[in-house]
């Protein structure tokens, strides 16, 4: 089953990530390829919720510093997020990147349900899930790791939320 193989990974990589063994590459990466990469893998999760997906790149050549495996990685937990999130009479997933002082944003925003402000300061934490519509049956631990994987790679990470807008944004590191 493939929710329990992710699963299994999540903790794994939960695990590597608490005890302090996870080895990141800090190099150059084209913002455009780790977003394509990780639509890739999310493209079945995609395709089956019938969501369209709008890529917003203001520069086709934004270079951040990170390890490409996990900025993709994040991306991908995040856009798995907003894919099962999205308002689901029309979903719709904007993807975008852009530079902003010294850093490249990289921005998920999905058409879902409102997060409440106070559920905001706890998204990150361990086995943390979301209340109200469009609440997750999920483990929590994808948004943990999130976290710390741009942690780790000296990024910054937060969320926002309005009525029928919710926006992941990853803050990296510019070259």
């Amino acid at each position: 089953n493939d929710d329990l193989l992710k699963l299994a990974e999540n903790i794994l990589l939960v695990t590597r990530i608490d005890s302090g063994t996870l080895a990141l590459n800090h190099e150059e990466v084209s913002a455009r390829e780790v977003i394509e990469g990780a639509l890739a893998d999310e493209r079945e999760l995609i395709a089956d919720h019938n969501v369209r997906i709008a890529v917003e790149l203001s520069d086709n050549t934004l270079q951040i510093m990170g390890d490409q495996i996990y900025v993709r990685e994040t991306l991908g937990l995040l856009l798995n997020n907003a894919v099962e999130r999205s308002d689901h009479t029309s979903p719709i997933v904007r993807v975008g990147a852009t530079q902003k002082s010294g850093e490249v944003h990289l921005t998920i925003q999905d058409n879902g349900p409102m997060i409440p402000a106070e559920e905001l300061s706890h998204i990150f934490e361990h086995y943390w899930r979301a209340s109200g519509p469009g609440k997750s049956e999920g483990s929590g631990f994808p948004l943990y790791i999130a976290h710390e994987l741009v942690r780790l790679m000296k990024g910054r990470i937060w969320f926002s939320s309005v009525d029928g807008a919710t926006s992941a944004t990853v803050a990296l590191p510019m070259q």
